[in-house]
């Protein structure tokens, strides 16, 4: 059972001092539209710590400000934007944001943006006392200096947008029956003379070279730089952050749209990497059992191969599994992609009903939602399938776990 149930209970973060709210004049920016408005400058925070959903246009920000103002039929939220520039500071100052340059440059005598800390609950009255955490991705600039904002929002947009708008998971998903059935087609004299323990070893080292392999459609990168790079530490602390809403505001955040940016280009999340990781070993499995029973690749055709390995795919995507009560693969993907946590239900959380504890974590109107998490303990220990971006960082905690010392410190990441 890979289940690791966590109750949100406390936020660490910076919070900006308290101070007297004073207007400031916003210009905010897609990739095709600008806009300006005056706004109180604890709206405008408002507005920043909603980057942390990854918006690319104002009708995304405008969803993901909802994780921070409570939304209204009758009030849109950014209502007040005007089209165009306004170069007048305001008395609190001046904000530009730009949204595909992942830029926000701003001059305020008093009041400082962060790329990650706290804002307070807006109830669409009045702020509260709940103090919601955020984090903007790394990727985000912040800068005080206005005259380079034309400059900086050029050499943003220009650098962020082959990489922003390729769809990795068309490649992860899309190429690997082909990589599967091409591989057995190549192997299969080698493949026929292994025993049980040796084919294990054999599909163990395919999905290393599978994830290990940089590839031209991928921009040059392998399957594994895709899946454990910056953008899966972000979701997860953006997902952490979103159990914290649910915690304390006993409502579900709003999800990220199915049709934004952060869903079909976005990263991967720790639940979609171990699902994949259990996705490649099935299809693996299933085309060398079938090879060793005879159904050849060479036979077969490559291409019909292919076909099946797409169909499984499919098919196991959407299949039912009882480990993780009745949910599919695809829906777990699908909710991780919309930065939704995966809430347990009561029973779920019950690991003995006398329990004192586990009695709490399933009184969900007391206590308030639980959620549980996979962590990938069932995954191989190589480092192709770990969570370190770096072999160096992998080395060094692998040494560390195998040494014996217990009183070692734990390696800091490199």
């Amino acid at each position: 059972m890979r289940l690791l149930f966590s109750v949100c209970s406390e936020f660490r973060g910076v919070l900006k001092e308290a101070a007297i709210v004073s207007d400031l004049t916003l210009n905010l920016h897609d990739s095709t539209r600008s806009f300006h408005a005056r706004l109180p400058d604890n709206a405008v925070g408002r507005i920043v710590a909603s980057l942390g959903a990854d918006p690319e246009t104002v009708e995304e920000l405008e969803h993901a400000l909802g994780r921070f103002e409570r939304r209204t039929a009758d009030r849109p939220l950014l209502s007040n934007l005007s089209p165009g520039f306004d170069a007048q500071a305001a008395d609190g100052g001046i904000v530009y944001l730009d949204l595909p340059a992942r830029l926000i440059v701003f001059q305020s005598p008093d009041f400082e943006f962060l790329t990650q800390g706290g804002e307070l609950w807006y109830d669409g009255q009045q702020e509260t006392d709940v103090s919601l955490p955020f984090c903007l991705h790394p990727d985000w600039v912040l800068s005080n200096d206005l005259q380079q904002f034309d400059a900086l929002s050029w050499q943003r947009r220009e650098a962020r947008g082959g990489r922003a708008a390729r769809d990795d998971r068309a490649v992860l998903y899309g190429r690997l029956p082909e990589f599967i059935a091409t591989e057995l087609q190549q192997r299969r004299r080698e493949l026929a003379a292994l025993n049980a323990d040796q084919r294990e070893a054999f599909v163990r080292q395919r999905h290393i070279d599978w994830l290990m392999t940089a590839r031209n459609d991928l921009g040059g990168r392998s399957p594994r730089d895709v899946l454990i790079d910056d953008r899966h530490e972000h979701i997860e602390i953006d997902i952490q952050n979103q159990q914290h809403h649910w915690s304390f505001l006993r409502q579900p955040p709003p999800a990220v749209l199915r049709d934004s940016h952060a869903y079909r280009f976005g990263g991967f999340g720790t639940h979609e990497i171990v699902l994949y990781y259990d996705l490649v070993r099935e299809l693996l499995w299933e085309a060398v059992d079938r090879a060793c029973q005879g159904v050849a690749v060479a036979r077969s055709g490559v291409s019909t191969e292919i076909d099946e390995l797409h169909r499984s795919s499919q098919d196991w995507l959407h299949r039912p599994l009882e480990e993780f009560h009745g949910r599919t693969p695809a829906s777990m993907i699908d909710k991780e992609r919309r930065r939704l946590p995966e809430k347990a239900c009561g029973d779920e959380a019950v690991v003995d009903p006398e329990c004192p504890c586990c009695q709490m974590l399933a009184d969900e109107e007391t206590w308030g939602p639980v959620f549980w998490h996979l962590d990938g303990c069932n995954m191989d220990d190589d480092f192709a399938f770990s969570f370190e971006r770096s072999y160096e960082e992998w080395k060094r905690r692998w040494d560390y776990w195998n040494s014996g010392d217990s009183v070692a410190a734990w390696p800091e990441p490199i």
